[in-house]
């Protein structure tokens, strides 16, 4: 089973924002942290990336960056360049390819900011490191990214009828894409829960996991999938996924119970015991600790 597509599924990206833009020399960008994933693809020259605890970063042509976790940080053609806003640098940068840079440095630049519909407490999300730093090289080892990032700055640029609706898709897309190539790249990731996805044991029990959330899992009964001893398995899983099997099973549970109150018409009381709870007071209970806020309380943000 594609675990990693399973997890962006029911997570649920809310609403997504691309623009492209042309910078031309002096500028600079501060992006507020109130964009849990922004992603940044140099599409023309270079700039400096700013983020707070690093030394500034530069990007070159063909680099791609993901920033995680809320991170604000700031791009720029130079660190010492004076930071404003995203709305009004944008409102003054070039957007076209025909405007007159006057033999000034020039950056062309993709950008993507990602929200989501529900606190995205997924290993996949908490353990991504704050920076992904696709450079050229390693982004151009998958050409299915590079076709996608020219799609869209296709549709960026176009009027075509339908961008409004084909964006957002090519966008999540995107964040699948980034993801495979970091994997790809990074052959070292020891202890999380992508080298848990890597571990043929473990990957094979969040396979049945994923598979069927709502089947009353144990301990032994995942261990005889991943073909290890109940105490082997318990201490591998805990050591790669940062959390035990049957902790695991309940918080993938109410994820997946999450995305059902969002986007289906059935009760609370019907998916409680679909997603393998005994009765529904027992599910918003276990909703509230994990959410903090009932599941009746999102069926109404739903509505």
């Amino acid at each position: 089973m594609d675990i990693v597509s399973d997890v962006l599924r029911v997570t649920q990206m809310g609403n997504t924002i691309m623009s492209r833009a042309k910078f031309v020399a002096p500028w600079g960008i501060a992006v507020d942290e109130n964009t849990k994933i922004a992603v940044h693809a140099v599409q023309r020259g270079q700039c400096w990336l700013g983020l707070e605890g690093r030394k500034p970063v530069l990007l070159e042509e063909g680099d791609i960056v993901l920033i995680a976790h809320h991170k604000p940080h700031s791009l720029s053609d130079s660190p010492d360049t004076r930071l404003t806003s995203w709305e009004n640098t944008l409102s003054k940068c070039c957007v076209t390819d025909d405007c007159d840079v006057a033999g000034r440095a020039v950056a062309q630049l993709l950008c993507a900011k990602y929200r989501f519909r529900l606190p995205t407490t997924h290993p996949l999300f908490s353990q991504l490191p704050s920076l992904i730093h696709l450079r050229a090289a390693d982004a151009e080892r998958n050409p299915q990214l590079q076709l996608l990032v020219q799609l869209m700055k296709a549709e960026v640029d176009g009027t075509g009828d339908g961008s409004d609706l084909v964006i957002p898709r090519l966008v999540d897309s995107l964040l699948v894409f980034i993801l495979r190539s970091w994997l790809e790249a990074e052959p070292e990731i020891s202890a999380s829960w992508f080298a848990a996805t890597r571990n043929k044991a473990i990957a094979a029990a969040l396979s049945a996991i994923h598979a069927d959330p709502a089947r009353a899992w144990t301990l032994e009964a995942l261990a005889r999938i991943a073909g290890q001893s109940r105490a082997t398995f318990a201490r591998q899983f805990a050591a790669l996924v940062g959390e035990t099997p049957i902790a695991y099973l309940n918080h993938w549970r109410l994820c997946v119970a999450a995305k059902s109150i969002r986007d289906g018409s059935e009760t609370i009381e019907s998916i409680a015991f679909s997603s393998g709870y005994n009765s529904a007071a027992a599910f918003s209970r276990a909703f509230k600790r994990h959410y903090g806020f009932p599941p009746v309380e999102l069926r109404q943000l739903a509505s």
